[in-house]
């Protein structure tokens, strides 16, 4: 049973998706600079029920799927800035498809079966593109301020 409390619990099957997302952000970073894409700054707020949402992961892919996602750590206040190849610097200009992740990690120094259960501060429906519903437009010469307000479902 240790098994399906460990695999069944919001962290273990995210972590997958996080580190895919993370990993085509840092591959998109590498080569000439010739070869990035047009950005523009991007920050924001996320809430849920009108609460703070206080960690997780924003992810922009562009659609249609053409060019670096930009990804976003969400700070305790709720702020995040969008980062695609240097921290900070925004997001590929265009209409995104938006992934918002926000699980509690569980303390590094416990095994998985010693930590207690993360605390989920969004519905995993918007831990997934094809399910959160959420986009963003990032338009060129502005400072694009996009919050998302999530709701329960």
């Amino acid at each position: 049973m240790k098994f399906f409390d460990t695999c069944l619990t919001p962290a273990y099957w995210m972590r997958p998706s996080l580190a895919l997302a993370l990993g085509g952000a840092l591959l998109a970073g590498c080569g000439e600079d010739s070869d990035k894409v047009p950005l523009a700054p991007v920050k924001g707020k996320v809430t849920f029920d009108g609460k703070t949402v206080p960690t997780g992961t924003v992810i922009f892919t562009p659609t249609p799927h053409i060019g670096p996602p930009a990804l976003g750590t969400i700070q305790p206040d709720g702020t995040f800035t969008m980062t695609t190849y240097e921290d900070g610097d925004g997001a590929m200009v265009g209409s995104h498809k938006v992934v918002i992740n926000a699980v509690e990690e569980p303390p590094a120094d416990l095994l998985p079966e010693q930590a207690p259960p993360p605390k989920v501060f969004v519905p995993m429906k918007y831990g997934s593109a094809n399910t959160s519903g959420l986009t963003a437009d990032v338009k060129e010469g502005e400072e694009n301020v996009i919050n998302f307000d999530l709701e329960a479902e």
